[in-house]
């Protein structure tokens, strides 16, 4: 089973849906003292937001399996995200999706406490992918699911 974050926290999704408005599909790392995940989707897109979001998680937990852990376990810049989403330390999530005003969607993830980059070999945990039966796609915790749809942009 994924890491199951422990909660949503509201004001993680606060910090994400400010960077995501600031930044406005810029693939730019906040200041906010947190660990952060950033994800574009451009052009002039009819996804909804909702789908974005999931893609975004998907997307960064499918870099364990695209690229791969070497025997080491050691964690190289190209599985980063993934680190962030299976990371055991990580108790809270929140996210914030816009759409772009020229365009895109950008989906910000905050996640707290933020892993110790340095100690990141130790954070990962066995991963198993969850998977959508119907769709084969990665998905998020139901818990999650059901409190991001009440906090839309």
């Amino acid at each position: 089973m994924a890491h199951q974050f422990q909660k949503y926290d509201c004001s993680l999704e606060q910090t994400a849906m400010k960077w995501a408005n600031h930044s406005q599909c810029q693939m730019k790392r906040s200041d906010y003292d947190v660990g952060e995940n950033l994800y574009v989707v451009g052009g002039n897109t009819s996804e909804s937001l909702e789908h974005a979001a999931e893609s975004a998680i998907a997307s960064w937990a499918d870099e364990i399996s695209q690229v791969g852990i070497n025997f080491q376990l050691n964690i190289t810049p190209n599985i980063l995200h993934a680190a962030q989403v299976l990371s055991d330390k990580a108790e809270t999530i929140g996210c914030g999706v816009i759409k772009c005003d020229a365009g895109g969607i950008m989906v910000v993830c905050h996640y707290y406490p933020a892993m110790d980059m340095s100690l990141v070999e130790a954070n990962i945990q066995k991963v198993h992918t969850v998977q959508n039966t119907d769709e084969g796609r990665t998905v998020l915790p139901e818990n999650v699911v059901q409190t991001m749809g009440k906090y839309k942009n």
